[in-house]
């Protein structure tokens, strides 16, 4: 199974990117201004896009502070990220953060080898550390194109 992984190392300690991970107040900084979650395992967690014309509802599989995030999407993602988790591995590194995001478990790549979702999580992966790093993420930017 084709599986979507990047790395990136973030000038901010490993419990600020996982604050930014959690907190309602903080996904709304990078990924989208319209969420609904709790920073608590087990929870249901809501993000949409262009004024709730796109909702996407993952829940929160797992919490471990300062080390990982999972979630697994339940509602409004594309039907190929059915069966598949988001991973957040944070480790500490020299400067801050080393961040590997993942989605595992596609069944398969499209017809161009490309998987459902990779740009727009290296765009957010890329606002996510803009945010830590300068105070200033995209929020919603790349589903607004």
């Amino acid at each position: 199974m084709p599986d979507f992984v990047l790395e990136t190392n973030v000038t901010a300690p490993p419990e600020r990117v996982f604050q930014a991970l959690t907190e309602p107040s903080e996904l709304t900084a990078w990924w989208t201004p319209e969420i609904v979650a709790e920073p608590r395992a087990g929870t249901l967690l809501q993000a949409s896009f262009r004024g709730g014309a796109f909702v996407i509802v993952v829940e929160v599989a797992a919490l471990t502070p300062a080390r990982q995030v999972e979630w697994i999407p339940r509602r409004g993602a594309p039907p190929q990220w059915q069966g598949t988790r988001i991973t957040w591995a944070l480790s500490p590194s020299a400067g801050g953060t080393r961040l590997v995001f993942a989605q595992r478990g596609f069944t398969a790549a499209g017809p161009d080898g490309a998987l459902p979702g990779a740009g727009g999580w290296t765009f957010y992966c890329a606002s996510l550390k803009d945010y830590l790093e300068t105070g200033h993420g995209r929020p919603g930017a790349f589903v607004e194109r």
